[in-house]
């Protein structure tokens, strides 16, 4: 006979079965997102089942005939991207937190229809104020308790529950990598809320000069008071990946409406700090010494959205640069080599420039050497001395390639753009301020360029020896 032990382990008679374990935090977040999903693609085959039928009707009103795009929008669309992409994508990742975040980025540009969305829902409001009675029949012959601009309504509270929802899943993330790539995703799903916004207020510009279509995407629209020497003024700044835009608001009994001013280039810009007003920064042009503009957000929290964006299009425009420079070399068979060898193969001598004094010679920039680029700006002392707090975005030309210019784009593999605004030290006081104006002969977008810090020309010695100057894609100053 087989005698059972009586003893029990200490904790074991009260430890529970697996299957009843509730689920940790981001688990639960994960299955609502989940769910919540399901009842979302619900809800809009519902509205392109019932309701964008009715617009075929013969006895439609005269106000809503051929405004089904204006009433739905792109909203179809939005259903097959839900049901046929993310909803499955999100059902076989829903037990792997750190695979949510990477769906959302992967698909940025269908998230894009988001944005053209919340651009045409103020039309669509209007017209379904105008005429929304039309669908109250069918509402009732469903037996529907929501309305159709309740349904209507749906896409953009979705967006707004993204963010939310991922927002949730950082908080309960233990690894930094996770919780950046959350970060990146809810900054995503922000930017398609606030993009609608910018865009209607894009819409609105009057008497522009420059093809807004080729300007790249519009990062963020802002009202601004702006000094400009002694003058202040207030306008209306809307940022492009390739042009930052003035224009002056004027406001209409139907609506705001925006006076094009001015515009400059990004990738001729400047930015920086004013250190005595917190809530200030200037932006400055290249090339156009007097053209000064100081900045005064409404908010600490604009400011820095504004800084943050600017600095990381005109570090985005150098890495483009340099990238572009590396694929140049190697197509010329230089690689990544550090000179330029024009020793030929029957050489009796040893033909060899000297570069050891090499100094920059082009006003307001550090651009140096690849040469001596460690042991100039690796320095903090030198960095601080050379240039002021100042971020800008610099370009190489679109000219052929000569051969000073290979010795001295052969730098930009060495170059790295990772020169923080907030490490640098105040600006020079050498203000500079002039009205704004616009260069109509400018017909283009420039080049990106790389990022550099800049310098006076006053700080440069006065007593340097002979030189000669190459003109190449940056001006270098040689020692004879």
């Amino acid at each position: 006979m087989t005698r059972q032990s009586s003893v029990t382990l200490p904790g074991w008679d009260v430890f529970p079965n697996p299957s009843s374990l509730p689920l940790p935090k981001v688990d639960k977040r994960i299955e609502e997102l989940v769910f919540t999903e399901r009842e979302y693609v619900k809800s809009l085959n519902y509205i392109v089942k019932n309701y964008i039928p009715e617009m075929d009707r013969a006895d439609i009103p005269a106000t809503l005939r051929g405004h089904r795009s204006t009433l739905f929008g792109n909203l179809a669309k939005l259903r097959d991207f839900h049901q046929d992409q993310l909803l499955p994508e999100l059902e076989r990742s829903h037990q792997f937190a750190h695979r949510i975040a990477p769906i959302f980025l992967r698909h940025e540009s269908e998230l894009d229809m988001y944005a053209y969305y919340v651009k045409n829902k103020p039309l669509s409001d209007r017209l379904m104020a105008e005429s929304g009675k039309f669908f109250s029949k069918k509402q009732e012959q469903i037996g529907d308790a929501m309305d159709l601009a309740s349904y209507l309504l749906k896409p953009v509270q979705r967006l707004t529950k993204y963010a939310l929802f991922l927002d949730g899943i950082s908080k309960n993330l233990s690894k930094i990598s996770d919780k950046d790539e959350i970060e990146k995703a809810k900054k995503l799903i922000e930017f398609q809320l606030r993009h609608g916004n910018d865009l209607l207020a894009m819409d609105m510009i009057r008497g522009c000069e420059v093809d807004l279509r080729s300007c790249g995407k519009l990062l963020r629209q802002h009202e601004f008071i702006i000094n400009i020497g002694r003058r202040k003024a207030q306008r209306r700044i809307f940022l492009f990946e390739k042009i930052c835009l003035f224009a002056k608001t004027k406001k209409l009994p139907s609506g705001d409406i925006y006076q094009y001013k001015n515009s400059w280039l990004t990738s001729e810009i400047g930015m920086t700090p004013v250190l005595d007003e917190p809530l200030k920064f200037e932006l400055w042009h290249r090339r156009r010494n007097r053209e000064t503009v100081i900045l005064l957000p409404t908010s600490a929290s604009i400011k820095e959205q504004w800084i943050n964006e600017i600095n990381s299009l005109l570090l985005s425009q150098a890495a483009q640069i340099r990238d572009e420079r590396m694929r140049e070399l190697a197509e010329l068979g230089l690689g990544a080599k550090p000179y330029l060898n024009i020793e030929g193969s029957d050489a009796i001598t040893d033909r060899s420039i000297q570069i050891s004094n090499i100094r920059p010679r082009m006003r307001n920039s550090v651009a140096v050497s690849s040469f001596d680029h460690f042991s100039s700006i690796s320095s903090p002392r030198n960095l601080l001395k050379r240039r002021p707090n100042s971020l800008v975005s610099t370009a190489s030309s679109s000219e052929s390639v000569s051969s000073p210019q290979l010795i001295n784009s052969l730098n930009l593999h060495l170059f790295s753009p990772e020169l923080h605004f907030s490490s640098l030290s105040p600006r020079s006081s050498h203000s500079r301020s002039a009205p704004l104006r616009h260069c109509p002969g400018r017909a283009g977008i420039a080049p990106p360029q790389l990022t550099s810090l800049q310098e006076d020309e006053s700080d440069l010695e006065s007593d340097a020896p002979q030189t000669v100057r190459i003109k190449s894609y940056r001006q270098y100053e040689t020692t004879v």
